[in-house]
């Protein structure tokens, strides 16, 4: 009887920590509202470029505006009224291609950090060569390989 329930105990365990590898927080919404640091007084804040997520597939979906903004002689990734289809492991990439539709059109990226939550607003700060040098805002899944949205900036 005590090998059955031990058998029993190990087998879900074992689900449960394939479930948090492949699914993770994925059932989860993690909702961020930052707001960006005021400029100093007689700053201002300046949209560099812009663009809106997409959907990628039927699962993978991604909504809201990304804004590369100058504020104070720093430079910031602003995500705005943001959602995107939470899966984990989610990353925030800056890449050099425009229109990211797939996994092959990534190109030359940059990693910014992990995915602060997949819906509202969110601050990055990024450096002066990252502002400049990119075309594309992309949120990627490290674990498996997978875009999850993508924006076009311009």
């Amino acid at each position: 009887m005590k090998h059955k329930l031990l058998v029993i105990l190990l087998g879900l365990v074992f689900c449960g920590m394939l479930y948090w590898y492949f699914i993770g927080i994925a059932p989860l919404t993690i909702r961020v509202n930052e707001t960006m640091p005021n400029p100093a007084p007689g700053e201002e804040m300046i949209v560099l470029k812009q663009g809106e997520f997409t959907a990628i597939d039927t699962i993978h979906k991604g909504s809201g505006t990304a804004k590369i903004v100058k504020s104070d002689e720093k430079y910031f990734l602003i995500l705005e009224n943001f959602h995107v289809t939470n899966g984990p492991d989610l990353y925030v990439y800056l890449s050099k291609n425009k229109e990211i539709t797939n996994e092959r059109a990534l190109g030359e990226f940059k990693e910014i950090m992990q995915l602060k939550g997949n819906e509202g607003n969110q601050v990055y700060e990024i450096t002066k060569e990252n502002a400049e040098n990119f075309s594309s805002i992309v949120i990627w899944c490290k674990r498996f390989g997978v875009l999850f949205s993508s924006a076009t900036l311009v």
